[in-house]
């Protein structure tokens, strides 16, 4: 019955994005512009596509370039409301502001971040700021009603099933032509063929992380306490899985997550319940962010830390452009 009925959605989902995205190519619905050039960071898929490690490792390029961005980001599942200039992380958890804008601000210290629900708003208030170069939106690709002058998109690996069919019977939010409307494509988490739009595969590499009773250790090699519990809460649990395996890691049992958990008392306890003989966890840096100091504390945890290699010099030479005509 489901499975009819999503058969039976999808073709009307299909038909309101193309009139949604046809109204605004016409320019029959309003754009807002913005005095800061936007570089718009997205995708045209549901799920993990590597957005936060690809954020990152464009903000440290543009920190090296000498360019002052800001990111502007809505804190996917938070538990408040209200927009938040993300300046000072010790006053914030990562329940408050979001797991995503949480881990972004602890690698990267210096940068500003405005989470807002409403990105509207939040342009509106990055315009408000002092020497701030560009802002970088992250998930703005189907932002049609702002006018952003960079759209990059990043494409991870298609499910074998459904792969290039729309919501809700397969995983796109638009029709695979809609790229003609980006400016960057990436592949990501597995080489896809879009050469045709001119795609350029980012590789990951990978680091672990260990911490116990407080203490941090970094780079860790495969001098790790096995075996371990696995766990995670992120969109592409597979691609967890797989590094691991890639790395020769060796895991009792993976407990999986719902996408961007907030960690609570019944979570830990089905940690702890997964896991009486008290071995060591492994997680993503992402979910290792949002746990309480008292089950960090409890256990020895090894961290999966995930950064993107992102060599693109004709990227950087636009944004150069866009600050130069503005």
């Amino acid at each position: 019955m489901m499975k009819t009925l999503k058969f039976i959605i999808t073709p009307f989902f299909f038909l309101i994005v193309m009139i949604r995205n046809k109204l605004y190519d016409w320019k029959l619905l309003p754009i807002i512009n913005s005095n800061i050039p936007i570089v718009s960071v997205g995708n045209i898929q549901v799920g993990g596509s590597g957005k936060t490690p690809f954020v990152i490792a464009l903000i440290k390029q543009l920190i090296q370039n000498n360019i002052n961005p800001i990111i502007i980001t809505r804190g996917y599942k938070r538990n408040t409301n209200h927009q938040i200039i993300l300046n000072n992380i010790e006053k914030y958890s990562a329940q408050a502001v979001g797991d995503e804008p949480y881990y972004m601000k602890q690698v990267l210290k210096n940068t500003l971040i405005i989470i807002d629900h409403n990105k509207k708003n939040a342009i509106k208030t990055a315009n408000q700021l002092q020497n701030i170069d560009c802002i970088i939106l992250d998930d703005g690709f189907q932002s049609r009603y702002l006018n952003k002058n960079l759209d990059i998109v990043l494409i991870n690996t298609f499910p074998k099933k459904n792969n290039l069919m729309l919501m809700p019977n397969g995983y796109l939010r638009e029709p695979i032509s809609s790229l003609t409307r980006s400016h960057f494509i990436y592949t990501t988490k597995g080489k896809s063929a879009f050469q045709e739009f001119g795609a350029k595969h980012l590789e990951f590499n990978f680091k672990i992380i260990k911490y116990k009773n407080g203490k941090v250790e970094k780079n860790i090699k495969n001098n790790l306490l096995s075996p371990l519990i696995a766990f995670c809460g992120i969109a592409n649990s597979k691609h967890f899985l797989s590094q691991l395996s890639n790395m020769n890691i060796k895991f009792e049992q993976c407990i999986k997550f719902e996408n961007h958990l907030q960690y609570n008392k019944l979570n830990y306890e089905k940690l702890k319940n997964y896991n009486p003989n008290h071995l060591s966890f492994i997680t993503t840096y992402k979910d290792f962010v949002k746990l309480d100091d008292e089950f960090k504390d409890g256990y020895t945890i090894y961290v999966l830390e995930m950064n993107l290699e992102l060599n693109d010099q004709k990227l950087i030479n636009k944004i150069k452009g866009l600050l130069n005509e503005n």
